[in-house]
């Protein structure tokens, strides 16, 4: 089963990410995360995690220490911020992220 981990994952486009790969038939577990511990308990996945803001210094290392500590495979970033931050870092990201350069 494939790890995936979606951050802003509570919010409207994250949560709506997150339904889309739930009606896969392909079964994946899901590791959502986001600046907000409330709106983690909107999305259908099945581990829920606090991350710093992606303007916050230890965005990469918290990041990738969540990576480690959930095994996820794939990091989907849903906010247009995260996208750019991972995108121009993805070499220092630990997991897969399938983001153009």
């Amino acid at each position: 089963m494939k790890k995936v981990l979606v951050t802003g994952s509570g919010g409207p486009a994250g949560i709506n990410f997150v339904n889309s790969l739930r009606y896969s038939k392909e079964k994946m577990y899901l590791i959502g995360a986001g600046v907000n511990k409330y709106h983690l308990e909107w999305p259908d996945v099945d581990e829920r995690y606090i991350l710093p803001r992606f303007t916050d210094v230890n965005y990469l290392s918290k990041l990738n220490e969540l990576i480690e500590k959930t095994g996820a495979e794939l990091v989907h970033p849903q906010p247009d911020g995260e996208v750019r931050v991972i995108s121009e870092n993805r070499e220092k990201i630990n997991a897969i992220t399938f983001l153009p350069a």
